[in-house]
């Protein structure tokens, strides 16, 4: 690692070669443009939402009103780091389009690094200096579309790449609307400390929270919420064994409760993983939440569910089976009544809620078309 002085005169000479190639502002097409570099000293300031300041070491502004147009950062060999990425290249990103300088050879892994932590950047350059001082060499760094976003995305959250995991997405919310940036003398070089997060409730001993956890020794380790998923499971495998051995439609019945019990294994490890999962439990072991009001009174719709699906396909499937082969049979079966008694319960479920409780004494004052303008119950004529 270089020595700190020789990171300053690296640091100060790339800067000086980069706005001299890159930012000849004004000029006949920007004529209203300004560079300002903050090295070595500091001397425009990017004010954001928390009430800190930034300093990339490149601004541009429009004039007069000093109204940020880019911003550009320089990272050496020993910058492109995630401390970096995270405390520097992010926050700068979100007060404005960035323009991010690393040495030819590091883009790779800048790129990585910018995937992971989710910044946006306006433009990866990299750069490498001429020897004998004859100047600079600037080359724009192509990443291209990110492939496996999408593909990581359909995967189980255990099987995702690390830069994939919302345990690695930084919430920055505090530099989502920047200011104008300001030049004064006497800005403060580091950044007013952020919003504290919302408030929270700490669980007393022996109370169980929403998921059914209690006290947790360790806040890394916390149990999944309970799921039936596992046990179907399970029991598939048992009864597809049974079926290789001993009747041919015990064989697709086991399997049909494999598949049903790991897609439904599946579906709930997501949703759980995308509402927030073990870190934002962590963080907040229970938010504070605001009254909800009750719906209005009347006809709801009952939630979206899958086991109409399951059941019409088991009604398929079952026909089918009576035609050609016994194994598709035992399928359809099975899915009939997995649909059936899933239906079922959830149909008992809605029904128990407090917006189908049968509140008639509540509900005639809010049906004007059996009531007349005194209240009083009209007379069939």
């Amino acid at each position: 690692m270089p020595t700190l002085e020789s990171a300053r005169q690296k640091r100060a000479s790339v800067l000086q070669q980069i706005a001299e190639e890159s930012y000849g502002y004004p000029n006949d097409e920007f004529p209203d443009r300004e560079i300002t570099t903050n090295f070595p000293s500091e001397q425009m300031g990017v004010r954001v939402r928390s009430g800190g300041w930034l300093y990339p070491d490149i601004v541009v502004t429009d004039e007069p009103g000093h109204f940020i147009a880019m911003a550009a950062d320089l990272a050496l060999t020993h910058e492109v780091t995630n401390d970096t990425a995270i405390e520097r290249w992010k926050p700068l990103a979100q007060t404005a389009p960035l323009i991010l300088y690393v040495p030819m050879g590091q883009s790779g892994r800048a790129i990585r690094l910018c995937r992971m932590n989710g910044i946006k950047l306006h433009k990866l350059m990299t750069y490498r200096q001429r020897p004998a001082g004859f100047g600079i060499d600037l080359q724009q760094a192509y990443s291209g579309p990110d492939l496996l976003k999408p593909i990581a995305g359909l995967l189980p959250p255990a099987l995702r790449p690390m830069a994939y995991r919302n345990e690695r997405k930084v919430v920055a919310d505090a530099y989502l609307q920047p200011l104008p940036a300001a030049r004064s003398g006497d800005i403060p070089a580091i950044a007013a400390p952020a919003e504290q997060p919302a408030a929270t409730l700490a669980l007393p001993s022996g109370l169980d929270d929403e998921h059914g956890h209690g006290e947790h020794d360790s806040p890394e380790s916390h149990l999944p919420p309970p799921s039936l998923a596992p046990i179907l499971f399970a029991l598939g495998l048992i009864v597809m064994a049974a079926g290789a051995i001993f009747v041919g439609e015990m064989l697709s019945v086991g399997i049909t409760l494999i598949v049903l019990g790991a897609a439904r294994w599946f579906l709930e490890d997501m949703g759980y993983f995308e509402a927030g999962g073990p870190a934002e439990f962590r963080q907040r072991p229970l938010q504070v939440m605001p009254d909800v009001a009750p719906p209005p009174p009347g006809i709801h719709m009952p939630p979206p569910s899958l086991s109409p699906l399951i059941f019409a396909a088991g009604l398929i499937i079952t026909a089918a089976g009576a035609v050609f082969t016994d194994q598709v049979l035992g399928a359809g079966i099975t899915l009939i009544v997995f649909g059936g008694v899933g239906w079922f319960l959830e149909d008992i479920q809605a029904f128990e809620e407090p917006a189908h409780d049968d509140h008639h004494d509540e509900h005639e004052a809010d049906a004007p078309l059996m009531h007349g303008e005194g209240g009083a119950e009209q007379s069939a004529s």
